[in-house]
């Protein structure tokens, strides 16, 4: 239990106890792919994006210089998978000493540590999902065959009465 509200701020309105990760993780979903990735962070967090063709996660983080920052990110496996590599600013990290990698049966996660200035990290995979499966490539097509038949089925029945 943290301290009583009435001491958390001082006379100058300073917060002595401040949050150091957000308790709320930022989402980015990637609608087209009909996945999410999660991320918790010290940092700012912006140019979040996915790049099916380079198989690649990035985002920037952004934090005051000399202060310590890290994120965690969960990353579905179903969105890039296979041989996973990070980097921090291009520089391949190691597992273990510059982040920690655990999983679950649905999820990536990642726990990245660095000192604040700003940083670009990027997550690539041997493996990504295609934007467009086959399956809804074709589906489209057979519900336009499936409605052609049926006009026509239509049309002929017209002609016959």
């Amino acid at each position: 239990m943290g301290p009583p509200l009435n001491l958390i701020q001082d006379g100058n309105n300073i917060d002595h106890y401040p949050l150091v990760c957000p308790t709320v993780p930022i989402v980015r979903e990637f609608e087209s792919y009909g996945h999410d990735v999660e991320v918790y962070s010290n940092s700012s967090v912006s140019a979040f994006q996915f790049n099916v063709t380079a198989k690649s996660i990035s985002f920037s983080v952004t934090g005051q210089t000399g202060t310590g920052g890290f994120c965690d990110i969960a990353v579905p496996k179903d969105l890039v998978w296979g041989t996973l590599t990070i980097k921090k600013d291009d520089v391949p990290l190691v597992n273990g000493t510059d982040y920690t990698e655990t999983q679950n049966s649905t999820h990536y996660i990642f726990h990245i540590a660095y000192s604040h200035s700003t940083h670009t990290i990027e997550i690539t995979g041997t493996r990504a999902i295609p934007e467009f499966s086959a399956l809804l490539m074709i589906l489209p097509l057979l519900m336009t065959m499936t409605l052609l038949a049926v006009s026509l089925s239509k049309k002929r029945r017209c002609y016959q009465s």
